[in-house]
Order: C-alpha cells, then sequence, then structure tokens
C-alpha cells in the first residue's frame, strides 16, 4: 500500500461555505426522500424554523464533526465500503494543517504561525446510513462518516498556497485546480470540469 505523508493526531471537519452548505441541505432532501425519511424530517421540524447553521456566517464559528485520525487512507489506497452502505460518496476537500499547539483564546498571529500547510483529502460519506442517522437519530455525522478518509501524498506549505489577506479566493475555484481519481480514471475537477 501507500503511506500517508503523516499520521493525523486529531481531525475535524468543518462546514464554513455558504455555497457548499446550501448545496449539502438540498442534497440531503433528496437523500432523505430516496431513503423514506422525508416524514420523518418534516416532523422534526414542527416548531423549528428551516435554516442553515450559524456556521455558513464566515464571521461564526463553523459548525464541523470530530472525525476519526486511525481511518486515514493514503493516496491510491483501496477505500472501504461499509456493509451497512448502499450509497458511498466522497467529498475532495482542502485540509488545513496545525502544527503547533494553539489555545482557545488564540490572536489571529498566533493562529497564522501554526498553520503547516495544506493537504488534500477525500472525505467518504454513506449518504443512506447519514440521512437515517440525522433524521431518526439526531446525533449528527457518527457512522456515516467512519469508514474512511483518503488523504492526498503531497503537503503543501502555508507559503506556497495562503497569503495573508487571501480572502479565499483560492478556495473558489480561481486559484487551486484539483481533480479526484476513482479507480484510476479522473473524474470532475474543481468547478465541474472534466480533468
Amino acid at each position: 500500500g501507500f503511506v500517508l505523508p503523516f499520521q493525523p493526531r486529531s481531525f475535524r471537519d468543518a462546514g464554513s461555505y455558504v455555497q457548499h452548505m446550501s448545496q449539502a441541505v438540498r442534497g440531503f432532501v433528496a437523500v432523505a426522500g430516496k431513503e423514506g425519511h422525508l416524514l420523518q424530517m418534516a416532523l422534526s421540524q414542527i416548531g423549528k424554523s428551516l435554516r442553515l447553521p450559524f456556521g455558513v456566517n464566515p464571521a461564526a464559528r463553523p459548525g464541523y464533526y470530530h472525525g476519526n485520525p486511525c481511518t486515514f487512507i493514503a493516496d491510491g489506497d483501496e477505500a472501504p465500503w461499509p456493509s451497512t452502505c448502499g450509497w458511498l460518496d466522497y467529498e475532495l476537500e482542502v485540509a488545513v494543517l496545525i502544527t503547533r499547539p494553539v489555545s482557545r483564546e488564540a490572536t489571529a498571529a498566533e493562529v497564522a504561525a501554526a498553520l503547516g500547510g495544506f493537504v488534500l483529502i477525500n472525505d467518504f460519506s454513506a449518504r443512506d446510513v447519514q440521512a437515517d442517522e440525522l433524521v431518526s437519530v439526531g446525533f449528527g455525522f457518527v457512522k456515516c462518516k467512519a469508514a474512511a478518509t483518503a488523504m492526498g501524498l503531497d503537503v503543501v506549505s502555508s507559503d506556497e498556497l495562503w497569503a495573508p489577506g487571501d480572502r479565499g479566493s483560492l478556495f473558489e475555484g480561481r486559484g487551486l485546480r484539483v481533480e479526484v481519481k476513482v479507480n484510476g480514471e479522473a473524474w470532475r475537477g474543481a468547478g465541474g470540469e472534466q480533468s
């Protein structure tokens, strides 16, 4: 097999981009309908107003789940398919590496000094299991995200990829071109163009 460039000690996956969060809500409704959970979802919202989480506000604290750092696999390794899963999906993401301790009261300069670089990851999700978890149990991402997370082999330093004052243009498809290979075949890259 392949070797990870490093072994993560902790893993948090955050949702902080408005476009991604709104697409995720629409996608979840479609999955919930396919899995027969629309009635449960509607009943669970009685008395609540449907809204995006506070985390989509760039100034807010983004919502995240704690992933399992022991389930990382290297680029090129075969991703496990959970026996309870009928629909395995992936999301190509840019991971920020925090390489030194940062306190909860850290300044922006202390946080910037702790950024060790970036690496691409693929977050695998059992979408049918996710629909059942979120609608019937309500705990959030637990079993649906437990199979694996793939990590690219190349770590890029903060200096190579990010500059102070960058407002995110790099991650809006204008400055970073990526691709995913499934069984050796290049699938669509960032922005939807064929790689």
